[in-house]
This record gives structure tokens, sequence and C-alpha cells, in this order.
């Protein structure tokens, strides 16, 4: 008579350890995904970054050219004031 009680006891200690650790299964696959969601998202955030530093390279490129050509005509407007004052005179 008293295994009854105890083989009850038992199972239902297995039930709960069985509920347990499907709840702990599911909880584990369901963070599993948002990983792997979150790991796609870092690839595209770093994949995105990568093009917006190759922009601000393209960018920089283009100001430096320009100021390069600035400097070129401030220079020309420096001759070309010097041979007008020239000629005044």
């Amino acid at each position: 008579m008293k295994k009854n009680p105890i083989i009850l006891l038992l199972s239902i200690l297995l039930l709960l350890s069985l509920s347990y650790g499907y709840y702990q299964k599911t909880r584990a696959d369901e963070q599993q995904i948002r990983a792997l969601e979150f790991e796609v998202q870092a690839r595209e955030a770093q994949q995105q970054a990568l093009l917006n530093a190759r922009e601000a390279e393209r960018q920089r490129q283009i100001v430096l050219d320009q100021m390069k050509i600035a400097e070129a005509q401030m220079m020309e407007a420096k001759v070309q004031m010097k041979l007008a004052q020239s000629r005044r005179r």
C-alpha cells in the first residue's frame, strides 16, 4: 500500500520535470531564433556601415579635389592680379 503514494509522488515529479524541461527547451529555441535574428541585423548594420564608410571616403575625396581646384584658381587669381597691377604702372 505504501508503494502507491511513492509511485504517485514520483509520477508527479516526473510530469513536473518533463513539463519544465519542455518549457526550457521552448524558451531556448525562442532565444536561439532571436539570436539568429540579431545576428542578421548585425550583419546588415555592418554592411550598411561599410557602405557609409565608402561613401564618406568618396565625399572626402571630392572635397579634397575641390580644394585643389580652389587652390589652383586662387593661384591663378593672384597671378592675374599681379599682371593687372603691373599693367597699371
